[in-house]
Protein backbone atom coordinates (compact mmCIF):
# COMPACT_ATOMS: atom_id res chain seq x y z
CA UNK A 1 0.00 0.00 0.00
CA UNK A 2 1.72 3.01 -0.99
CA UNK A 3 1.44 6.29 1.56
CA UNK A 4 1.04 9.68 0.54
CA UNK A 5 3.54 11.87 -1.37
CA UNK A 6 3.73 15.38 -1.44
CA UNK A 7 5.99 17.81 -3.23
CA UNK A 8 6.98 21.59 -2.99
CA UNK A 9 6.85 23.67 -6.06
CA UNK A 10 6.62 27.03 -7.52
CA UNK A 11 3.64 28.33 -8.58
CA UNK A 12 2.91 30.76 -11.72
CA UNK A 13 3.23 33.76 -8.79
CA UNK A 14 6.35 32.65 -7.23
CA UNK A 15 4.66 31.19 -4.14
CA UNK A 16 5.93 27.97 -2.91
CA UNK A 17 3.00 25.69 -2.29
CA UNK A 18 2.78 21.99 -1.03
CA UNK A 19 1.10 19.39 -3.85
CA UNK A 20 -0.09 16.12 -2.70
CA UNK A 21 0.84 13.56 -5.49
CA UNK A 22 0.56 10.02 -4.12
CA UNK A 23 -1.55 7.52 -3.20
CA UNK A 24 -2.63 6.29 0.41
CA UNK A 25 -5.62 4.74 2.29
CA UNK A 26 -8.07 7.75 3.04
CA UNK A 27 -7.30 11.22 4.75
CA UNK A 28 -4.02 12.31 6.16
CA UNK A 29 -4.48 12.83 9.46
CA UNK A 30 -4.03 16.68 10.07
CA UNK A 31 -6.22 16.95 6.96
CA UNK A 32 -9.47 15.11 8.83
CA UNK A 33 -8.59 17.16 12.39
CA UNK A 34 -8.40 20.27 10.35
CA UNK A 35 -12.00 19.60 8.88
CA UNK A 36 -13.58 17.89 12.09
CA UNK A 37 -15.38 21.32 13.26
CA UNK A 38 -17.21 21.15 10.09
CA UNK A 39 -18.79 17.89 11.10
CA UNK A 40 -19.67 19.19 14.53
CA UNK A 41 -16.38 17.18 15.96
CA UNK A 42 -13.90 18.44 19.03
CA UNK A 43 -10.41 17.14 17.27
CA UNK A 44 -9.22 16.75 21.07
CA UNK A 45 -12.25 14.15 21.63
CA UNK A 46 -10.74 11.87 18.64
CA UNK A 47 -8.54 9.24 19.79
CA UNK A 48 -7.04 6.33 18.07
CA UNK A 49 -8.16 2.80 18.72
CA UNK A 50 -5.76 0.80 18.37
CA UNK A 51 -7.40 -2.24 19.43
CA UNK A 52 -10.01 -1.92 16.54
CA UNK A 53 -6.91 -1.55 13.96
CA UNK A 54 -5.14 -4.68 15.16
CA UNK A 55 -8.08 -6.94 15.59
CA UNK A 56 -10.90 -8.08 13.30
CA UNK A 57 -10.66 -6.81 9.70
CA UNK A 58 -14.31 -6.64 9.68
CA UNK A 59 -13.68 -3.76 12.36
CA UNK A 60 -11.59 -2.36 10.54
CA UNK A 61 -13.72 -2.42 7.51
CA UNK A 62 -16.92 -0.80 9.85
CA UNK A 63 -14.18 2.07 11.13
CA UNK A 64 -13.19 2.76 7.24
CA UNK A 65 -16.88 3.21 6.24
CA UNK A 66 -17.75 5.51 9.42
CA UNK A 67 -15.01 7.91 8.34
CA UNK A 68 -16.35 7.97 4.77
CA UNK A 69 -19.33 9.01 6.21
CA UNK A 70 -18.45 11.58 7.97
CA UNK A 71 -16.06 12.78 5.18
CA UNK A 72 -19.32 13.14 2.89
CA UNK A 73 -20.11 16.11 4.81
CA UNK A 74 -16.91 17.98 5.06
CA UNK A 75 -17.11 21.35 2.64
CA UNK A 76 -14.04 22.53 0.60
CA UNK A 77 -13.41 25.50 -0.52
CA UNK A 78 -13.79 25.81 -4.53
CA UNK A 79 -10.93 28.02 -6.41
CA UNK A 80 -11.60 30.75 -8.47
CA UNK A 81 -12.15 29.83 -11.90
CA UNK A 82 -8.82 31.46 -13.25
CA UNK A 83 -6.90 30.49 -10.16
CA UNK A 84 -3.33 29.19 -11.09
CA UNK A 85 -3.19 25.22 -12.25
CA UNK A 86 -1.55 23.92 -8.54
CA UNK A 87 -4.54 25.71 -7.18
CA UNK A 88 -7.21 23.27 -9.26
CA UNK A 89 -4.45 20.66 -7.98
CA UNK A 90 -4.45 20.61 -4.88
CA UNK A 91 -8.69 21.08 -4.69
CA UNK A 92 -8.82 17.69 -6.67
CA UNK A 93 -6.34 15.97 -4.03
CA UNK A 94 -8.85 17.24 -1.16
CA UNK A 95 -12.00 16.08 -3.14
CA UNK A 96 -9.85 12.99 -3.98
CA UNK A 97 -9.01 12.03 -0.28
CA UNK A 98 -12.56 12.73 0.79
CA UNK A 99 -13.72 9.73 -2.15
CA UNK A 100 -15.11 12.50 -4.30
CA UNK A 101 -14.00 11.00 -7.15
CA UNK A 102 -15.53 12.66 -9.99
CA UNK A 103 -15.32 16.25 -8.76
CA UNK A 104 -11.58 15.10 -8.21
CA UNK A 105 -10.97 14.31 -11.30
CA UNK A 106 -13.06 17.37 -13.24
CA UNK A 107 -10.59 19.54 -10.81
CA UNK A 108 -7.93 17.57 -12.50
CA UNK A 109 -8.92 18.64 -15.69
CA UNK A 110 -9.34 22.09 -14.92
CA UNK A 111 -5.67 22.37 -13.31
CA UNK A 112 -4.89 20.73 -16.97
CA UNK A 113 -6.98 23.12 -19.02
CA UNK A 114 -5.04 25.67 -17.64
CA UNK A 115 -1.34 24.56 -17.71
CA UNK A 116 -2.08 21.57 -20.67
CA UNK A 117 1.83 20.13 -19.70
CA UNK A 118 1.20 19.62 -16.17
CA UNK A 119 2.21 15.94 -15.93
CA UNK A 120 1.71 16.41 -11.93
CA UNK A 121 -2.19 17.00 -12.73
CA UNK A 122 -2.65 13.74 -15.32
CA UNK A 123 -0.86 11.76 -12.77
CA UNK A 124 -2.98 12.53 -10.10
CA UNK A 125 -6.12 12.16 -12.71
CA UNK A 126 -4.72 8.98 -13.64
CA UNK A 127 -4.55 8.05 -9.91
CA UNK A 128 -7.94 9.12 -9.49
CA UNK A 129 -9.55 7.22 -12.51
CA UNK A 130 -7.71 3.77 -10.84
CA UNK A 131 -9.27 4.38 -7.62
CA UNK A 132 -12.39 4.27 -9.72
CA UNK A 133 -11.00 1.04 -11.28
CA UNK A 134 -11.73 3.12 -15.11
CA UNK A 135 -7.73 1.63 -16.11
CA UNK A 136 -8.10 2.57 -20.02
CA UNK A 137 -8.26 5.63 -19.36
CA UNK A 138 -5.89 5.99 -16.41
CA UNK A 139 -3.55 4.27 -18.45
CA UNK A 140 -4.13 7.44 -21.32
CA UNK A 141 -3.32 9.56 -18.23
CA UNK A 142 -0.13 7.82 -16.99
CA UNK A 143 1.47 7.69 -20.97
CA UNK A 144 1.12 11.68 -20.90
CA UNK A 145 2.71 11.61 -17.49
CA UNK A 146 5.81 10.38 -19.47
CA UNK A 147 5.41 12.10 -22.84
CA UNK A 148 5.60 15.49 -20.82
CA UNK A 149 8.45 13.79 -18.52
CA UNK A 150 10.10 10.62 -19.71
CA UNK A 151 11.64 10.42 -16.37
CA UNK A 152 8.84 10.04 -14.35
CA UNK A 153 10.04 6.81 -12.69
CA UNK A 154 5.76 6.85 -10.71
CA UNK A 155 4.57 7.62 -14.08
CA UNK A 156 6.10 4.43 -15.50
CA UNK A 157 5.25 2.03 -12.75
CA UNK A 158 1.50 3.37 -12.34
CA UNK A 159 1.35 2.54 -16.19
CA UNK A 160 2.81 -0.90 -15.40
CA UNK A 161 0.22 -1.31 -12.90
CA UNK A 162 -2.46 -0.27 -15.07
CA UNK A 163 -1.23 -2.41 -17.74
CA UNK A 164 -1.00 -5.73 -15.45
CA UNK A 165 -4.78 -5.35 -14.37
CA UNK A 166 -5.79 -4.90 -18.03
CA UNK A 167 -3.92 -8.25 -18.63
CA UNK A 168 -1.31 -6.81 -20.98
CA UNK A 169 1.71 -8.20 -19.50
CA UNK A 170 4.41 -7.44 -22.44
CA UNK A 171 3.87 -3.96 -22.36
CA UNK A 172 3.46 -3.96 -18.36
CA UNK A 173 6.71 -5.42 -18.05
CA UNK A 174 8.71 -3.10 -20.70
CA UNK A 175 6.97 -0.15 -18.40
CA UNK A 176 8.05 -1.73 -15.43
CA UNK A 177 11.37 -2.15 -16.32
CA UNK A 178 11.54 1.70 -17.78
CA UNK A 179 10.50 2.68 -13.96
CA UNK A 180 13.59 0.47 -12.51
CA UNK A 181 15.72 1.89 -14.61
CA UNK A 182 14.56 5.42 -13.16
CA UNK A 183 14.48 4.02 -10.21
CA UNK A 184 16.41 0.97 -8.85
CA UNK A 185 15.42 1.13 -5.34
CA UNK A 186 11.89 1.47 -5.34
CA UNK A 187 10.86 -2.34 -3.79
CA UNK A 188 7.16 -1.65 -4.71
CA UNK A 189 8.14 -1.37 -8.77
CA UNK A 190 10.05 -4.59 -8.37
CA UNK A 191 7.42 -6.45 -6.75
CA UNK A 192 5.17 -5.36 -9.17
CA UNK A 193 7.86 -6.45 -11.82
CA UNK A 194 7.69 -9.99 -10.33
CA UNK A 195 3.95 -10.14 -10.64
CA UNK A 196 4.27 -9.36 -13.97
CA UNK A 197 7.04 -12.21 -14.60
CA UNK A 198 4.82 -14.75 -12.74
CA UNK A 199 1.70 -14.01 -15.29
CA UNK A 200 4.25 -14.26 -17.87
CA UNK A 201 5.28 -18.03 -16.56
CA UNK A 202 9.27 -16.64 -16.02
CA UNK A 203 8.95 -18.21 -12.87
CA UNK A 204 12.79 -18.10 -12.06
CA UNK A 205 13.01 -14.24 -13.00
CA UNK A 206 9.90 -13.53 -10.90
CA UNK A 207 11.54 -15.03 -7.63
CA UNK A 208 14.45 -12.60 -8.39
CA UNK A 209 12.67 -9.56 -8.62
CA UNK A 210 10.61 -10.43 -5.45
CA UNK A 211 13.68 -11.53 -3.63
CA UNK A 212 15.44 -7.73 -4.53
CA UNK A 213 11.72 -6.03 -3.61
CA UNK A 214 12.38 -7.83 0.06
CA UNK A 215 15.68 -6.93 0.38
CA UNK A 216 14.83 -3.39 0.05
CA UNK A 217 11.76 -3.58 1.82
CA UNK A 218 10.06 -6.89 3.64
CA UNK A 219 6.63 -7.14 3.49
CA UNK A 220 3.72 -9.81 3.28
CA UNK A 221 2.85 -9.91 -0.23
CA UNK A 222 6.27 -10.70 -1.42
CA UNK A 223 6.78 -12.70 0.80
CA UNK A 224 3.38 -14.65 0.36
CA UNK A 225 4.19 -14.39 -3.57
CA UNK A 226 7.62 -15.76 -3.45
CA UNK A 227 6.21 -18.74 -1.44
CA UNK A 228 4.37 -19.64 -3.16
CA UNK A 229 6.02 -19.69 -6.53
CA UNK A 230 8.69 -21.80 -4.63
CA UNK A 231 6.79 -24.36 -4.31
CA UNK A 232 6.45 -24.64 -8.21
CA UNK A 233 10.16 -24.69 -8.43
CA UNK A 234 10.34 -27.68 -5.72
CA UNK A 235 11.37 -25.28 -2.87
CA UNK A 236 9.29 -26.71 -0.23
CA UNK A 237 11.29 -25.66 3.27
CA UNK A 238 11.77 -22.44 1.01
CA UNK A 239 7.92 -21.59 0.71
CA UNK A 240 7.04 -22.65 3.87
CA UNK A 241 9.58 -20.69 5.49
CA UNK A 242 8.52 -17.05 3.26
CA UNK A 243 4.77 -17.68 4.11
CA UNK A 244 5.53 -18.18 7.89
CA UNK A 245 7.51 -15.09 7.24
CA UNK A 246 4.54 -13.15 5.90
CA UNK A 247 2.41 -13.66 8.43
CA UNK A 248 4.97 -12.77 10.90
CA UNK A 249 4.87 -9.65 9.21
CA UNK A 250 0.95 -9.42 9.40
CA UNK A 251 -0.84 -12.40 11.34
CA UNK A 252 -4.28 -11.34 9.88
CA UNK A 253 -2.71 -12.09 6.03
CA UNK A 254 -5.51 -14.07 5.02
CA UNK A 255 -3.64 -14.77 1.62
CA UNK A 256 -0.51 -16.24 3.28
CA UNK A 257 -2.58 -18.46 5.49
CA UNK A 258 -4.62 -19.72 2.13
CA UNK A 259 -1.74 -20.14 0.21
CA UNK A 260 0.69 -21.97 3.20
CA UNK A 261 -2.34 -24.15 4.04
CA UNK A 262 -2.16 -25.39 -0.10
CA UNK A 263 1.60 -25.65 0.30
CA UNK A 264 1.16 -28.49 3.68
CA UNK A 265 -1.36 -30.04 1.32
CA UNK A 266 1.15 -30.18 -1.60
CA UNK A 267 3.99 -31.58 0.53
CA UNK A 268 1.64 -34.16 2.88
CA UNK A 269 1.62 -32.98 5.95
CA UNK A 270 -2.56 -32.55 6.24
CA UNK A 271 -2.41 -31.99 9.99
CA UNK A 272 -0.55 -28.49 9.53
CA UNK A 273 -3.12 -28.10 6.42
CA UNK A 274 -5.90 -27.94 8.84
CA UNK A 275 -4.90 -26.18 11.35
CA UNK A 276 -3.88 -23.28 8.41
CA UNK A 277 -7.24 -23.54 6.77
CA UNK A 278 -8.93 -23.27 10.12
CA UNK A 279 -6.98 -19.83 10.83
CA UNK A 280 -8.45 -18.55 7.58
CA UNK A 281 -11.59 -20.19 8.13
CA UNK A 282 -11.47 -18.05 11.32
CA UNK A 283 -10.26 -14.62 9.55
CA UNK A 284 -12.97 -14.74 6.44
CA UNK A 285 -15.84 -15.19 9.17
CA UNK A 286 -15.29 -11.62 9.73
CA UNK A 287 -14.94 -10.54 6.44
CA UNK A 288 -17.79 -9.21 4.11
CA UNK A 289 -17.00 -11.52 1.84
CA UNK A 290 -16.59 -13.90 4.02
CA UNK A 291 -19.20 -16.86 3.44
CA UNK A 292 -17.71 -17.53 -0.18
CA UNK A 293 -14.62 -17.51 0.69
CA UNK A 294 -14.99 -19.58 3.78
CA UNK A 295 -17.09 -21.93 2.06
CA UNK A 296 -14.17 -22.84 0.10
CA UNK A 297 -11.73 -22.96 3.27
CA UNK A 298 -14.62 -25.07 5.16
CA UNK A 299 -14.12 -27.56 1.92
CA UNK A 300 -10.79 -27.16 1.63
CA UNK A 301 -10.14 -28.48 5.84
CA UNK A 302 -12.99 -31.04 4.61
CA UNK A 303 -11.07 -33.06 2.11
CA UNK A 304 -7.92 -33.22 4.32
CA UNK A 305 -10.04 -34.48 7.62
CA UNK A 306 -11.30 -36.99 5.62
Amino acid sequence: MQQQKSEVTIDDEGQQIEMALGRSLGVPIKTFLGLAPQAKLDPKTLKIDKNTMRGSFGGFLGTIGSIYTILSSFDVSTPAKETSAIAWLNYGNQLWRLHRHKEAIAAFEKAIQLKPDFDRAYHAKGLALSTQYNWQQALAAFERVTQINPTSAEGWRMQAESLYVMQKYPEALAASERAIQLNPTDSLVLMQRGFVLMSLQRIPEAVEALTQSIELQPNPWSYTMRGTLRIALGDRQGSVTDLKRALELDPNFLLAYMSLGGVYSTIGDHKAAIATFDKAVELTSQLSAGPMVEGSMLSLRGTFSR
